[in-house]
């Protein structure tokens, strides 16, 4: 893949991830987790051993990444998509939960977008210019800067 971790290059290896003697039972990603995925720290995900400045806590956090975990948007083997995102466009990877098919004002405890974002509007459709903490924010619920 074009976008991937650097383990064939010799900068990581398999382990830094992987626990090839087994591991404790999930704890994150709602009990559902592949095995053989060591813990970075206490219930945390193997990524955060390497992404530190990702851990929090924070003030606000982005549910999504706190619930359903990392690879809810990113695929960690590689993709062909910048940051190993699962979507080549990043809006399309938000509306997959910020789209309104839920009930109510939020889909399924989702905030919805809001009706100022035109999604035809070629300004709103990269979330990520407005929207630069995602993983969580100490600042602002929204995830502004």
């Amino acid at each position: 893949m074009p976008f991937k971790h650097r383990v064939n290059e010799g900068l990581m290896d398999c382990s830094d991830c992987h626990n090839p003697h087994g591991t404790f039972a999930p704890s994150w990603k709602m009990g559902d987790r592949p095995r053989m995925v060591a813990q970075a720290s206490v219930n945390e995900e193997a990524c955060l051993g390497c992404h530190k400045d990702l851990r929090g806590p924070f003030v606000f956090e982005h549910t999504a990444v706190r619930v359903e975990g990392c690879e809810t948007c990113h695929q960690p083997h590689g993709s062909a998509n910048p940051r190993l995102l699962k979507r080549p466009v990043v809006f399309t990877l938000c509306l997959e939960c910020h789209n309104g098919t839920g009930s109510g004002r939020s889909g399924a405890g989702v905030p919805l977008t809001p009706s100022f974002h035109n999604m035809a509007d070629p300004q709103y459709q990269n979330c990520t210019v407005c929207h630069v903490r995602l993983h969580g924010s100490n600042s602002s619920a929204l995830f502004l800067r």
